[in-house]
C-alpha cells in the first residue's frame, strides 16, 4: 500500500511462479491509487533491468489507461521469474510521457 497519495510510484518488484501449468511464465499486478483526477491517463512502464528506469521507457513495456480516483490496475504477464522495477505515472494531457521541466523534474504526477 502506499502511503503517499501522489504518483509517480517507484517499485521494485520481484514476479514469481504462475503455478503448475506454466512454471516459467507469471504475471505481475500493480495497483495504483492516489490519482487526483480522471483527467488523461495512468501509464505503467515494466523494467526488465535497471537500464532506463524511470525515466526512458524504451526498454519498457508499457500499459496505459483511462485515470480513474478510484484506482486502476495494470496487469504484466507472461513474464519469466526475476527481478523487475516499475515506473507509474499520471499522464495529465495523455500524450503518453511524463512530461518535465527544463530541470527534468516531472511536472505531471
Amino acid at each position: 500500500m502506499l502511503t503517499r497519495p501522489l504518483l509517480p510510484a517507484f517499485l521494485l518488484l520481484i514476479a514469481g511462479s504462475a503455478g503448475a501449468a506454466d512454471a516459467t511464465a507469471a504475471e505481475l499486478r500493480v495497483a495504483v491509487t492516489g490519482a487526483r483526477s480522471a483527467a488523461g491517463q495512468i501509464g505503467c512502464a515494466l523494467y526488465p533491468a535497471e537500464r532506463g528506469f524511470p525515466m526512458d521507457p524504451a526498454s519498457a513495456v508499457q500499459l496505459w489507461q483511462a485515470a480513474d480516483p478510484n484506482g486502476v490496475m495494470c496487469r504484466f504477464e507472461g513474464l519469466r521469474p526475476g527481478s523487475y522495477a516499475v515506473a507509474v505515472s499520471h499522464d495529465l494531457n495523455a500524450n503518453r510521457r511524463t512530461d518535465t521541466n527544463f530541470l527534468g523534474i516531472p511536472t505531471e504526477d
